[in-house]
């Protein structure tokens, strides 16, 4: 065989590998293009599902409470990593349209399936627990903190049970706390918390130290909080008498053990300063709904005054006050 025959078989072999090579390539594009078509279609089937859940639970108002939380769930188990079906619920929870606007304890664990896991039936009908705000932190860690806050301060205002709000809360705030230019208060949220656990491990036992030191940084934290309680710092003027209720609400609760640390007038004060910012909301807010919560926290307030004024007289004659 001559150079020019051997040339020939080269060049033929050349373009049978450049044939297989194309068609490979080919074949791996068309590939490629369905993957791609199978994904954006699979997204977009995905988002419409997650759409239609959410819209279900909102809008089918004469479904019951049971089949609108279970909406809200079918949509954080469809895509775990957005934050609206958790936010929504919450919502949902402390709304009228849940039965009450108190978060209950039968709410609560309803709270807690989202970390320890939603039920969800699989293709083949088997139920599964899905952890889906462990899904959520590892793909949405901003989102992640957002619904945390959301559901502290749902704990905070809401709970049923007025003396472990902020026991229930402080482990929600406790990822949020330290984003202090997002969540300005979450931190003096978390303190409570801590206050109030050291106040709950502290009952039946007689440490008169420990109990003036916890009492003393509640207080501490109470005016700390009201301090934060800016317009700047608290969006919408329902929320700030939220805030400015439960500094009410601790004053009145512990009056006694605040005194051992603090005088009346300074109890008096914050409260004047809160009653005079309670004041300025209702005479300058938009809201009709908004009255009557300034109004019934006024009331609370005038009781707090009633109590701090009691218990100081029933110390300066060796009493207490019930």
């Amino acid at each position: 065989m001559n150079y020019e025959d051997q040339d020939d078989e080269h060049r033929k072999a050349q373009k049978r590998k450049l044939a297989l090579f194309s068609g490979t390539s080919a074949a791996a594009l068309v590939m490629a293009l369905v993957s791609l078509f199978s994904f954006i279609m699979n997204g977009r089937q995905t988002k419409d599902q997650y759409n239609s859940f959410l819209t279900k639970a909102k809008n089918q108002t004469d479904a019951s409470v049971e089949e609108r939380i279970k909406n809200y769930q079918e949509a954080m188990v469809i895509d775990p990593t957005k934050v609206d079906a958790y936010l929504e619920l919450i919502d949902f929870l402390t709304s009228e349209d849940s039965g009450e606007t108190d978060l209950t304890a039968a709410e609560d664990s309803i709270i807690r399936k989202m970390t320890i896991g939603v039920p969800s039936k699989d293709s083949r009908g088997y139920t599964e627990e899905i952890n889906v705000m462990q899904r959520l932190e590892r793909s949405n860690r901003e989102g992640y903190k957002e619904v945390c806050q959301k559901i502290g301060e749902a704990y905070v205002y809401r709970y049923e049970k007025e003396d472990v709000r902020y026991i229930l809360a402080r482990d929600w705030f406790l990822v949020t706390k330290e984003d202090e230019e997002k969540y300005p208060i979450a931190k003096v949220y978390y303190n409570i918390g801590e206050n109030q656990k050291k106040i709950d491990e502290l009952k039946g036992r007689e440490s008169i130290i420990e109990e003036a030191e916890v009492y003393a940084s509640l207080l501490a934290n109470l005016k700390l909080l009201y301090s934060n309680a800016t317009p700047q710092k608290i969006r919408g003027e329902d929320v700030r008498l939220l805030v400015f209720g439960e500094i009410v609400r601790n004053i009145d609760y512990y009056v006694e053990q605040f005194l051992n640390r603090a005088t009346p007038d300074e109890l008096l004060t914050l409260l004047e300063q809160i009653k005079d910012d309670t004041n300025t909301i209702k005479s300058t807010t938009k809201y009709t709904t908004t009255i009557p919560q300034a109004d019934a926290l006024l009331k609370s307030i005038e009781t707090a005054e009633s109590r701090v004024g009691s218990a100081e007289k029933m110390r300066n004659t060796g009493g207490g006050v019930s």
